[in-house]
């Protein structure tokens, strides 16, 4: 009788701890609204499984998740890297339900009395319980890409597009396709073997000199930084913390990217040059007074491409059909390693839910040489706690708009 009397107090205390702490958000809810300082706000549902009605099965978790809430905190990456959330709550009750894996929750993100911004469905794969005292974490990714378009699989795309090619994989999963019209028209032969669909459309987007994304039902392939996302401006004043690296890379100079045209395999190699632009040009080759100019030679179905300059340069395994893959496989691959060489992370103190990878980025009131340069946000995290809402950025160096000369090996020996 005296175990059963305590058992009752205990859980009687813990449902007046519980509806304290209800209170207590309240109370700072509506001390914020009087202040004029913005409290972070979410919605997170339990969505119904594809056998059965969304009207009926949705469930509404979060009035039970708020007074519970520990942290809240969202990875969003750009391509084909899965997003990432995770929940931690307060179990000190004991009364938290553990989810059961394999569900679908949707999270919206943003401020008390405004419009919440949808973050995503994500799928739960891990649940961990710990204490004392006793949390509950919640760790989900993103649903897209948890499904059959990881699954590997075989296929072989003949004289096709890259337009017909993204659209069909699109297709394949309900998808809608956003495809550069610079990049719709492209010609390709490649196989795919023992490859899952994501892991072939990146390989596609590689060897064409583009980046491909999966967000919100839209597979985008674009070149990179040349996003139709508009640029946004970020001054000091609404950073947190902020780190800022820029550190010497290998001594490579150049990548090289070999082609080859098999209709007539026998013509001599050539080689084409891809040098940034700089205010001085290159001098045109000097010419003998007396000599004769040499025939146009034709043009050359095999050779390599060379982004950079000559040198220590990185050779790309991948044997390209054109000419024209071949440079702009050489020319992303050159440019993704000179964005690699500065790093800056930026954690600002009211966080932006409307932010997403691949965004162009102006920044100011940091040193010179971190506001001269162009940024583009290669992932962000969102943090909800008892500190608030904060958005860490993680940028690099933005590529777009930087122009090059091409010198062919023909040009060279002249």
């Amino acid at each position: 009788m005296a175990i059963s009397l305590l058992d009752e107090g205990e859980s009687q205390l813990d449902k007046l701890i519980q509806n304290g702490k209800e209170k207590l958000e309240s109370i700072k809810d509506s001390v914020n609204q009087f202040a004029g300082v913005s409290t972070p706000d979410f919605m997170l549902e339990l969505m119904p499984d594809n056998d059965q009605s969304e009207k009926q099965s949705v469930k509404d978790l979060t009035p039970v998740f708020t007074p519970r809430l520990i942290s809240l905190s969202l990875t969003d990456n750009r391509g084909f890297i899965a997003d990432k959330l995770e929940i931690d709550l307060d179990d000190s009750d004991g009364q938290v339900e553990l989810p059961e894996r394999q569900k679908h929750l949707r999270l919206c993100l943003g401020w008390k009395g405004r419009p919440l911004t949808e973050m995503g469905l994500f799928v739960v794969d891990t649940i961990q319980h710990t204490g004392a005292p006793d949390r509950v974490k919640i760790v989900a990714s993103s649903a897209e890409l948890a499904g059959k378009i990881n699954a590997a699989t075989s296929f072989s795309w003949h004289d096709a597009t890259v337009g017909h090619i993204v659209e069909t994989l699109a297709q394949k999963y309900g998808l809608t396709p956003k495809i550069d019209n610079d990049l719709r028209g492209i010609k390709i032969h490649i196989d795919q073997t023992g490859e899952s669909d994501a892991a072939f459309l990146t390989r596609l987007a590689s060897r064409n000199g583009a980046e491909v994304a999966l967000k919100f039902g839209e597979l985008r392939f674009f070149k990179p930084g040349q996003s139709k996302i508009p640029e946004v401006e970020i001054v000091r004043a609404l950073g947190d913390t902020h780190m800022f690296m820029i550190a010497d890379r290998p001594n490579f100079t150049g990548v090289t990217a070999e082609w080859l045209e098999t209709k007539d395999p026998s013509q001599k190699n050539q080689q084409v040059t891809l040098q940034r632009k700089s205010s001085e040009q290159p001098p045109p080759p000097q010419q003998h007074p007396g000599a004769t100019t040499p025939a146009k030679p034709a043009q050359s179905n095999t050779g390599e491409s060379l982004a950079g300059v000559k040198g220590n340069v990185i050779l790309l395994r991948t044997l390209y059909a054109s000419k024209k893959q071949a440079e702009d496989a050489a020319r992303a691959a050159w440019k993704k390693y000179q964005a690699g060489a500065a790093v800056f992370n930026l954690t600002l103190a009211t966080g932006r839910e409307t932010l997403k990878p691949d965004t162009p980025v102006r920044v100011k009131g940091f040193k010179k040489t971190i506001d001269d340069r162009p940024w583009i946000i290669k992932a962000l995290t969102h943090m909800v706690n008892d500190s608030g809402y904060t958005t860490k950025l993680d940028l690099e160096v933005g590529i777009a708009g930087e122009t090059y000369y091409i010198q062919s090996k023909e040009e060279k020996a002249n």
